[in-house]
């Protein structure tokens, strides 16, 4: 059986029992960032990791736990959006196993990444287990480029980053994340080159954004530049149908090309 058999396979087994359960304990209005598509899209980076990697410990039940790791991950986000959200994922998984009679003894490898994923500073990995180092680099993956963006505005915003601070923060976040990826995927250059290239715009994003901070004014009900991006997101954070239909028809963002161009680029993305 080749690697698209297995993963195939992998997918009939689980793949619409874990997206039923997300949904089930996953309220569809909470935190759009880390909501079912980002899961959905942390997989599909799984599986282009996959395609790189040849490594015997691949075989049918290493997918079966990648892909449960991969939609479970988050979840403890709609229990707390803070950094240390993996325990509850963890928990959360546990549940998911136990329902579906998945000996937990069997998968605790799952559990551990699941629970060790947030650990963003890498510290927790020096025994390079190979389902935390996909887990991570995959969901590492989805926080670069214009959903990157998007994604870390909304939760540091949530968990009360001033708007001064959130460019820093991100960018020193979003940098531990490529120095990762890079060092783990390094014998793979066009891979490392692609995201390399989704690092490079949310770089420049917020580069230009802690440029322009300092000057900038919030809440005059007229967003401009980058960061006008960004006070758009926040008002909408709660609001996603808001973001996706409502939002480019806004005069602002047709009038204002840095805004305009983000959302052109999301929406693309999102797509």
């Amino acid at each position: 059986m080749d690697l698209s058999d297995k993963i195939n396979s992998a997918e009939g087994l689980d793949k619409n029992r874990l997206e039923s359960y997300f949904i089930s304990i996953f309220p569809a209005d909470h935190l759009f960032s880390h909501g079912l598509d980002h899961h959905r899209r942390v997989w599909q980076y799984a599986k282009e990791l996959l395609s790189y990697i040849d490594n015997p410990e691949i075989d049918q039940l290493f997918i079966q736990k990648l892909l449960i790791a991969c939609y479970l991950h988050d979840t403890g986000m709609a229990i707390d959006t803070g950094e240390k959200h993996g325990r509850h994922s963890r928990i959360i998984c546990e549940k998911f196993l136990e329902e579906n009679n998945i000996q937990k003894s069997d998968f605790q490898d799952v559990l551990m990444a699941t629970e060790q994923h947030d650990n963003k500073d890498y510290s927790a990995q020096q025994n390079d287990d190979p389902l935390l180092k996909i887990l991570s680099a995959a969901d590492d993956l989805d926080a670069f480029g214009y959903i990157g963006i998007f994604r870390y505005t909304e939760i540091y915003m949530l968990r009360g980053t001033k708007p001064a601070d959130l460019g820093h923060v991100i960018l020193s976040n979003a940098s531990n994340r490529i120095r990762y990826f890079n060092s783990k995927f390094a014998m793979y250059p066009d891979l490392t080159g692609k995201h390399q290239k989704r690092f490079q715009i949310l770089y420049e994003f917020f580069r230009h954004y802690n440029r322009n901070c300092s000057e900038y004014q919030f809440g005059t009900g007229n967003p401009s530049g980058y960061c006008g991006v960004t006070e758009i997101i926040m008002k909408n954070i709660n609001n996603p149908d808001v973001l996706s239909h409502y939002i480019p028809e806004q005069d602002y963002i047709h009038n204002d090309k840095v805004i305009k161009a983000f959302f052109t680029e999301l929406m693309n993305e999102l797509a």
